[in-house]
């Protein structure tokens, strides 16, 4: 199994994350205990031997998200800084668009709009 490790070959460090695959065929994050046990995420206590597999998590995207606040913010100083050239207006909140569609997983519809004609362009 690609990138699982079997539990009988070797454990995690302790109390860090980790996914498991159970011997249901179920996967979660767990964590190793302290005293032996295995325990979801939740804190609850798993059966030792529910536990078959595990392996480490990914490493978190590197791509910053933007909150609503500096959306909102990043908008403001657009229009504020455009001193009336609504072309450049346009096209600076429409990039900002895209990137808000494509961090929210509408990919698809991004591309569409990115390659819309645009008057402005």
């Amino acid at each position: 199994m690609d990138g699982w490790i079997s539990v009988k070959d070797r454990l995690p460090e302790m109390t860090s994350d980790v996914l498991v695959r159970l011997t249901t065929n179920e996967m979660m994050i767990s964590f190793y205990r302290n005293d032996g046990y295995w325990s979801n995420c939740g804190g609850a206590a798993l059966p030792v031997d529910l536990v078959a597999y595990w392996q480490p998590l990914p490493k978190p995207p590197k791509e910053t998200f933007i909150t609503p606040e500096q959306a909102a913010s990043e908008m403001e100083r657009i229009r504020n800084d455009k001193n009336g050239d609504t072309e450049l207006l346009h096209a600076e909140m429409d990039d900002l668009m895209v990137k808000l569609l494509r961090q929210l997983g509408y990919e698809a519809a991004a591309e569409i709009f990115d390659n819309t004609y645009k008057w402005y362009a």
